[in-house]
Parts: structure tokens; sequence; C-alpha cells
């Protein structure tokens, strides 16, 4: 440091003790006025979020619908602030907001897999050093794939025997629909009426019949599935004696007392010509079905609108 700097730091020190540092002071011009990132703080809490059901006592970080993502909810955004006719921050600052402010997430979409393949696979892993343990592991998990093959072998020679005196049916539950379905940013923080989908459909004719009600109407409960099941049994042409009914193993729903007795009660009346109701489940996590098939469609039209 030079000596003129040193004399006129003292010279300065004498004259203004009280004098104060003035460097560093000067706002940044470029700094996002707190203003604006107190309303980029106000619009991400307002997102509807919701815990992890398996991890919600252990963890505080809350996740978003998976339909969304990050463009998506910074158009969103966008759109409101020009409703309330304020300037925008821009993205790089909005998801700076979004990931230090918040514990949030999107949360990626359930896939159906199969639990028993799962656990078997990750315990094979587990025991790659022990030989005997590993085989232990890996004759389990042949086995069930064999009775997977098993099932399906089964299900390929009742498609065979579909046919006017016999009717082959899968049925299954589509997820709820949010109703209606308008693409303004206004109704995604509206609590929404959810419609029920059940398919019903007939592997001989390759025909899905689709039962809806709204929440309000009914649960999706075994008692629905079941009237929805008695609807179609009453629909079927009388040349109908034998129905093989297939499903996935819900046991709220298909897989029940409830449903059981049903069927039961339906081949004691006399109304119909039916004299033998077969029901059959899908392995879980492998249970895509002919229904599946029809959601996708459906959900790939409603898309599009």
């Amino acid at each position: 440091i030079s000596s003129t700097k040193v004399h006129n730091a003292v010279k300065s020190e004498a004259s203004n003790p009280s004098a104060e540092e003035k460097r560093g002071k000067t706002p940044s011009k470029n700094k996002t006025p707190e203003h604006s990132r107190s309303i980029v703080r106000s619009f991400i809490a307002s997102i509807p979020s919701y815990g992890s059901h398996y991890s919600r006592s252990k963890s505080t970080k809350r996740y978003l619908d998976p339909s969304l993502t990050y463009a998506k909810i910074y158009r969103q955004y966008i759109a409101k602030m020009e409703e309330l006719e304020e300037s925008p921050v821009s993205k790089k600052v909005f998801m700076d907001i979004f990931h230090s402010d918040f514990n949030l997430s999107i949360k990626k979409p359930h896939t159906d897999t199969c639990k028993t393949c799962d656990t078997l696979k990750h315990s094979i892993q587990a025991v790659k050093n022990d030989n005997d343990k590993r085989e232990i592991e890996e004759k389990k998990l042949s086995d069930h794939h064999t009775m997977i093959k098993k099932l399906k072998n089964e299900f390929d020679d009742d498609l065979k025997r579909a046919g006017d005196e016999v009717k082959v049916l899968t049925f299954d539950l589509q997820k709820a629909l949010p109703t209606p379905k308008v693409p303004t940013n206004v109704a995604f923080y509206k609590r929404q009426l959810w419609t029920y989908n059940l398919c019903i459909y007939d592997e001989g004719t390759k025909q899905g019949h689709m039962y809806l009600w709204a929440e309000n109407i009914a649960s999706r409960g075994a008692q629905e599935i079941a009237s929805c099941l008695l609807c179609h049994l009453k629909s079927l042409p009388p040349t109908v004696t034998k129905v093989i009914l297939y499903s996935d193993s819900c046991g709220g729903q298909n897989r029940n007392i409830k449903m059981a007795l049903f069927l039961k009660h339906f081949l004691c009346q006399n109304t119909h010509n039916i004299t033998k109701i077969t029901q059959k489940f899908f392995v879980s996590g492998h249970s895509y079905n002919s229904c599946d098939r029809s959601f996708g469609t459906i959900e790939k039209c409603s898309s599009r609108h």
C-alpha cells in the first residue's frame, strides 16, 4: 500500500471521526425487488401439494401433481402476473426461489410394478456373494414367473372358449377423472368433481363397456362395482350360460366377501340362463389388460382437448 493512501485515510479519520463506510451500500440495479420475490413465494405456496404417503412422518418434503412441469408452473406464474399487472421475474430467479425457499418436488407418476418381483430382485442383489441364499431367492423368482405364465396361458385358453355360450369379461376401474376438464389455470386450484369409470371388456367381441358415475352419486367400493356388474350381466344375451370374470386383486373392490356374495345371489335368481360364474384374478403388478388399453385411449383423446 502506498504512503499516499495511508496519509489520506488518516486525514479523513481525523477530520470526520463519525464517517461511515459507504462501500457496498449502493443497491444493485439487477437485484430482484423483495416485493417481486414475495409475490413469487405466495404463488408457489398456493400450488396444491401433498406429502408422501409412506414417508410423511420422516420428511417434510411435499409433492406437486405429476401432470405439472416446471415450464407449465412458470407459464401459470406469467399469466398470474399479467392478471395482477405486475412485472414477472425471470425464470432463473423463479426457479431459484422455488428450490431455495420451498421443499417441493414434482411427483413422478407411479408405475404398476410387481412387489414380489421387486423384493426378490433386491434380495438376489443383496446376497449375490452367498451362492446358497442367492439360489433360494432365484428359485422363488422363477416360481413366481412360472405362476404368472401359467395364469397367462389359462387366460389364453379361456379366450378360446369365448363364444355365444361362454363370456369372458375383464373389468377394471380407471383412475378418478377430474370434471370438467378445462385448460384454464383457475380450475387447477379449485376442488373439482371426480368422475369414476368402470370398464367391463368383452374379450370375445372385443368391445368395452363403460359405466360412469360421479362421486356425489356413489363411492367406488365393492358395492358399486357389483352394481355395474349386475347391470352388465343382466344385459347379456339369453344364450350365455357361463361367465368368466377377470380383474386385479384389489381387496376393496374386487376380491372380497361382498363380491362373492353378490355373484352367489345372482346365480340363485331365475331371471337368466347363467349357471356358472368363475372369478379369476391377475397377479398384482402383472395385471395390464384390455381395460387398461381402453383407458389409455380415453386419456389420449382427452389430452387433445
